[in-house]
């Protein structure tokens, strides 16, 4: 499974999620039934989420597309919250940046994610001048 983690300064998390049984790429996944789903969460400053950790050590590596980076051990389910928050919504949307392809299949969550104000300050390296997000390619294994 391959997983793009965003954060946006708009306090917003993605992990965007392409189904490899049928695609071969995120680039053939868009646009296509099955093929891509993004968890969404919202997020609020707090204390320091001890998951985001992982990733957050590594995004200045990540500045330049086409740069990729293996978090040895990592466990996407870290970025949820607690599961007795765990209600959300499903929808049937599209991407919200260019190409903006539809079928992509939305679960958003009704409770935030709390991080540190330090663990933004990474994530805002990542955006470009034209505020669009260059979502970065981070493989868990």
């Amino acid at each position: 499974v391959c997983v793009c983690v965003c954060v946006c300064v708009c306090a917003q998390l993605h992990l965007i999620h392409w189904n490899s049984t049928l695609f071969n790429s995120l680039e053939d996944a868009l646009g296509k039934k099955n093929g891509v789903v993004i968890i969404a969460l919202f997020v609020q400053i707090g204390k320091e989420h001890l998951g985001l950790k992982a990733i957050t050590e590594v995004l200045q590596d990540l500045q330049y597309k086409g740069k990729s980076k293996i978090i040895p051990c990592f466990n996407p389910n870290t970025l949820l919250p607690d599961p007795l928050l765990r209600d959300y919504w499903v929808y049937e949307g599209s991407l919200t940046t260019p190409p903006c392809s539809e079928n992509v299949t939305w679960i958003l969550y009704r409770y935030p994610l709390t991080i540190s104000q330090l663990q933004v300050r990474p994530c805002v390296c990542c955006q470009s001048e034209d505020f669009s997000l260059k979502h970065e390619e981070i493989s868990v294994e």
